[in-house]
């Protein structure tokens, strides 16, 4: 089920049976959680988006949500260039040391990920769109009572919760024992992800 940032803190002081003054040690734990969770990518969070390569111009900015790359292609008219068709991924390393005439433009067939930027070689000789399929993350993380999160939603609550439980216990109340229970919890609710999406096999290779 479905809830709010107040509304896992709340549940977590009366699962722990401890007062209000333990509040922003609980809410410091979900954040944890969220950022320790979000280096996963799961089937749940994986989204579309086009992306404009402008005309002249070897790379573009990724989604402020951007996690891991799951494929791109790019488009040329009607024509779709993919890994198997003439645009691959490769490493930055690989694309740096590639390049070799300054101002080069034509049709990319080469892509890789630089900081916060879809690198591509060589420069666009046009405008071109790119079909970007990625796994996204919260854009900011829960603040307020009433705040949400993807990892707050009807799957993954639980395993947040179970997560959080973990890190409080260890790192606010020093409960080891109690901490390693709800890390197996967590880990349980961690392996029903995949088994809910028919075990999908998918190779991530590019992530930030």
């Amino acid at each position: 089920m479905a809830v709010t940032f107040g509304q896992m803190a709340a549940r977590i002081l009366r699962e722990t049976a401890l007062d209000i003054s333990f509040q922003t040690a609980v809410e410091d734990s979900i954040i944890s959680a969220i950022k320790e969770l979000e280096r996963e990518q799961y089937w749940l969070f994986e989204k579309d988006e086009t992306l404009t390569l402008l005309a002249n111009a070897d790379s573009v900015d990724l989604p402020d949500d951007f996690v891991a790359l799951s494929t791109a292609r790019l488009l040329v008219g009607n024509t779709y260039y993919t890994e198997v068709y003439g645009f691959v991924p490769v490493t930055n390393h690989e694309i740096y040391n590639y390049a070799r005439t300054q101002g080069q433009t034509g049709i990319p067939f080469m892509y890789s990920l630089f900081a916060d930027k879809l690198v591509v070689y060589p420069a666009a000789a046009d405008d071109y769109s790119i079909d970007f399929r990625y796994f996204h993350k919260d854009e900011t993380y829960p603040v307020n009572y009433d705040d949400t999160s993807i990892w707050l939603g009807d799957l993954t609550a639980d395993l947040t919760r179970y997560k959080a439980l973990s890190m409080f216990y260890r790192d606010e109340l020093q409960a080891e024992e109690k901490a390693q229970y709800y890390e197996s919890k967590s880990q349980d609710a961690n392996t029903q992800l995949p088994i809910r999406n028919n075990q999908r096999q998918t190779d991530y290779r590019l992530s930030v």
